[in-house]
């Protein structure tokens, strides 16, 4: 396969999965008062991806101040409370609240209650190759994010 017909089915195909997961997870999303932006930010904060105002701006590929304008909007609403770090006053720690946690438990309960079944059909070798499929298409992610900074470099 040529590089241009690889890159043009690879577009597509990214395309079709953001497309497909959006279609499957927004419903349970809109049962709720959350984006699903929102709804990451809360999922990245329980799991600890996201800590602060710059970790969540880069988990997510925001700007900061639309990182600030995130979470003021879930603080108002009571999802999650911001705070100062000690050690330096410009970072904001994040943290979910109960209600936070209560929201994000009531939607992944109903995506799970969706998910499983279909998962629990699969084959363990089909999901290890749908999964050693998506390492393989990070790497490659990766690496032109690598060749792109590069570039960037050259054509300073």
């Amino acid at each position: 396969m040529r590089a241009n017909e690889f890159r043009e089915q690879m577009w597509m195909m990214v395309h079709a999965i953001s497309c497909g997961v959006s279609g499957f997870v927004e419903p349970f999303i809109d049962e709720s008062e959350i984006t699903r932006l929102q709804l990451m930010v809360l999922s990245g904060i329980s799991c600890g991806k996201i800590t602060t105002v710059k970790t969540m701006s880069e988990f997510l590929c925001l700007n900061q101040g639309n990182a600030s304008t995130l979470c003021k909007k879930l603080e108002a609403m009571g999802y999650l409370e911001r705070q100062r770090s000690a050690e330096d006053q410009r970072v904001v720690l994040l943290t979910i609240t109960e209600n936070g946690k209560e929201v994000l438990a009531g939607i992944e309960k109903k995506i799970e209650e969706a998910m499983m079944p279909v998962l629990e059909e699969m084959e363990e070798e089909t999901l290890q190759i749908i999964r050693d499929g998506f390492k393989e298409c990070m790497g490659l992610v990766e690496k032109l994010n690598q060749s792109r900074v590069e570039l960037e470099m050259k054509n300073r």
